[in-house]
């Protein structure tokens, strides 16, 4: 039945959900079609869920669109470029230089800079150049959900927590052996950056309304468009988690600040849209061409 749902290539010939009957979380890229028969590459992630018997009565499932990866053409923006980050100006090729080496270690990282200026494709690169890179990488929005919401989502939940509540994984457990990607750090409620401060100290996580432990192996990586320092110093942050996550730091500076890669940046969208949308296009009319160079 999900198979004429999602239409996910794996089930048919690989089933994930009979992975998930010998328990264990499973890790598949693969196609599915969307509603106009297009193939779109995506990465399905599935974690079983369980009873207060450690019985399994179903799964959850995700879906991460790789059409923004896969449309990187490495060969067409080489040597301006650093998974899907495109630029020449200085301060993005130090960044550039600065990724293989942060993406070979294993300390959290803290990304800073405006709204816009990449730091998700910062930290999906920084995944996908280390050794963790087979494994998922997850995504999770600090100011999307309420306090009590945003634990369940983060760390679990365990049937009976509270009223109607079911065994549900976190993203720690979505991401095991992979990356953590925290958007908007800032904005985490105080007890939460207490429990990540505690899981930055022993690796183990305690799901909402359960006492049992799980061992999370996984890189933290946060990004935030506020200043944590300033934030640390009015006693608004805790200041030993912003030292934590500032154990590896990079900013990025905002594309008002980048003029040089406005072309670099135009042709890469103009040729990424054209190969999405299956058509030919050489380039800019002169006509725009003389209304980019007046500016």
């Amino acid at each position: 039945m999900l198979s004429h749902v999602l239409r996910f290539n794996h089930c048919f010939d690989n089933c994930p959900v009979k992975r998930m009957e010998k328990g264990g979380r499973c890790v598949l890229e693969g196609d599915i079609i969307n509603q106009e028969n297009q193939k779109i590459p995506v990465r399905v992630t599935l974690a079983p869920l369980g009873d207060s018997m450690g019985e399994m009565t179903g799964y959850i499932e995700t879906l991460e669109d790789l059409r923004q990866v896969r449309n990187c053409d490495p060969a067409r923006i080489h040597p301006f470029s650093f998974g899907c980050i495109i630029g020449r100006n200085p301060r993005v090729e130090k960044i550039f230089q600065s990724l293989p080496v942060i993406a070979q270690s294993e300390m959290p990282v803290l990304i800073t800079g405006q709204t816009g200026t990449g730091k998700d494709l910062v930290a999906e690169a920084i995944h996908h150049a280390s050794s963790r890179a087979k494994n998922p990488f997850v995504t999770f929005h600090c100011g999307a959900l309420p306090e009590f919401l945003a634990e369940s989502e983060l760390f679990g939940l365990e049937k009976g927590a509270f009223a109607g509540a079911e065994n549900q994984p976190g993203k720690f457990q979505l991401a095991q052996n992979g990356t953590l990607y925290i958007s908007e750090i800032a904005d985490l409620a105080p007890a939460l950056q207490t429990k990540l401060l505690n899981w930055l100290d022993e690796k183990i996580i305690y799901p909402l309304g359960s006492s049992k432990s799980f061992h999370a192996d996984v890189r933290i990586i946060a990004g935030t468009t506020r200043d944590l320092s300033q934030m640390a110093k009015e006693a608004t942050f805790r200041n030993e988690l912003y030292f934590r996550l500032n154990a590896l730091s990079l900013h990025l500076p905002p594309l008002k600040e980048r003029v040089e890669d406005l072309r670099l940046l135009a042709d890469h969208f103009l040729h990424a849209r054209a190969s999405f949308l299956n058509k030919t296009i050489s380039g800019f009319s002169a006509r725009m061409e003389n209304r980019r160079e007046k500016r």
